[in-house]
């Protein structure tokens, strides 16, 4: 049915009663036209206005899905790019031994134990102080890198709880590697 054949019965009944109204002697020519006009205009309008409640829902709900859409796509943020070599260079970290920089900046200078040592302290500085997760989850990756594999991975009493976790999975992981071969 299209929007004409809607419209038709509205129009239909409202010049019915037009014609009646104009067939009464007692109202003016021009009252009854000016009602005839008001009463035609507003009977054309109400299909206008129902397609244009339709079509500022539609769009109004296609923006909605856009910006969910958009939010929901938005990857993960990619973890800090550290640069131990331009850290080392920095003459001010040096100044701050309890900082997780200077801590870093050390990292190269040393044996492979106290490198592990140094990248522990300086994830649990990250954790601890400056609640930078990515950046201690960097250090703490580093420790697991650097572990050797012969060594087991125990999970000591002050171990932060996302050096644990680390660990922990990477315990899965070799004994999950282990009952498979």
């Amino acid at each position: 049915m299209s929007d004409l054949d809607e419209k038709k019965p509205l129009m239909e009944a409202s010049e019915e009663l037009c014609a009646e109204m104009l067939a009464r002697p007692q109202a003016g020519r021009e009252f009854r036209e000016a009602l005839l006009e008001r009463t035609c205009a507003a009977v054309r309008s109400r299909p206008r206005r129902r397609r244009l409640l339709v079509a500022g829902s539609v769009c109004l709900a296609y923006m909605a899905g856009i910006a969910t859409v958009t939010l929901w796509t938005r990857g993960p943020t990619q973890a800090p790019e550290i640069d131990i070599t331009q850290i080392a260079q920095t003459e001010t970290l040096a100044s701050r031994p309890d900082e997780p920089e200077s801590l870093l900046a050390r990292v190269p200078e040393v044996s492979r134990s106290e490198q592990i040592r140094l990248l522990a302290r300086a994830g649990d500085l990250y954790l601890a102080q400056r609640d930078d997760v990515e950046r201690a989850l960097y250090c703490y990756r580093q420790v697991l890198e650097l572990t050797p594999s012969s060594q087991l991975l125990a999970v000591d009493q002050g171990d932060s709880w996302l050096l644990a976790s680390l660990k922990l999975a990477r315990i899965q992981e070799t004994t999950h590697e282990n009952q498979r071969s």
